[in-house]
């Protein structure tokens, strides 16, 4: 397997091993929009200053409980986002709905659309409920963030 030898951007120091590790534009990316839920976010950023003409993002239907409350939003803001900006994106995933797909307009195939919903919401909902609990678990561990996090969401009315 040959080396890898194109830049690697990231928001945190890298070993010096890393030949070409390159610090990610964070405030060029978020002069754009401060709104980074995920990776991919972060990717489909550098994409568009870096003037991609085309961008595709496989297998990603984003349908995990963070992904679906959490990461997908946010990655369909930045997809409408360069599709706005001219960028040919395409999503390719084979799931019936997630990120880029909704095959029952809302209102119009109402029945199936609402069908598809509270099928969605139905098998995942334990889904959820597991990652609320794996998720307070972490934070706890992390606790100075999560004391941080608190009171940064208090100050701002986003918590009690």
């Amino acid at each position: 397997m040959g080396e890898f030898r194109g830049p690697v951007y990231t928001l945190f120091d890298l070993p010096e091993v890393i030949k070409d590790r390159r610090p990610f534009p964070i405030n060029r990316a978020a002069a754009i929009k401060d709104y980074f839920s995920c990776t991919f976010a972060y990717q489909i950023a550098l994409a568009l200053l870096e003037d991609v003409t085309e961008l595709r993002l496989y297998g990603t239907p984003l349908i995990g409980a963070r992904e679906a409350l959490v990461e997908r939003p946010c990655v369909e803001w930045w997809n409408g986002y360069a599709e706005g900006k001219g960028v040919d994106v395409q999503v390719i995933h084979d799931s019936p709905y997630g990120l880029g797909r909704q095959p029952y307009r809302y209102a119009y195939n109402d029945q199936a659309e609402r069908y598809l919903a509270y099928r969605f919401a139905y098998t995942h909902h334990v889904d959820v409920d597991d990652w609320i609990h794996y998720e307070e678990m972490r934070l706890r561990v992390r606790r100075p963030w999560w004391t941080k996090a608190i009171r940064w969401c208090a100050a701002r009315g986003y918590a009690q």
